[in-house]
């Protein structure tokens, strides 16, 4: 099979933890949450889905996520933020997403990098 391809069925709803898998490299599989609420960032969800109103996703040091990535998407209409309250985003922090706009993270353990 194919890298990168939805396998299986996806499942949603409006409820906090809708979520499915993608496979992955080696056939990983990764968990995609919805939010509906501010939330912390963890480092065993590959991505995030906000779907609520004025969002705060909030990044956990770069030392506690380590080399992984996260990807953050906003459908909602209002403002969602992602913020690193160590200020660990190269490209500066309190990085704002409007509707339909995403945002892909790599960490090296030390720092986050916008990809």
């Amino acid at each position: 099979m194919a890298h990168g391809f939805i396998t299986g069925q996806v499942t949603a709803s409006y409820a906090i933890t809708a979520s499915y898998a993608l496979n992955g490299t080696g056939g990983s599989s990764y968990t995609i949450e919805t939010k509906t609420t501010s939330f912390n960032v963890s480092n065993t969800i590959f991505g995030y889905v906000c779907s609520g109103s004025s969002i705060v996703a909030s990044l956990p040091s770069a030392a506690t996520f380590g080399s992984k990535e996260v990807n953050i998407k906003n459908v909602s209409s209002s403002l969602a933020t992602v913020t690193s309250s160590l200020n660990e985003i190269v490209d500066g922090n309190g990085i704002p997403l409007s509707q339909y706009e995403s945002l892909r993270l790599m960490c090296d353990g030390s720092k986050y990098y916008i990809i």
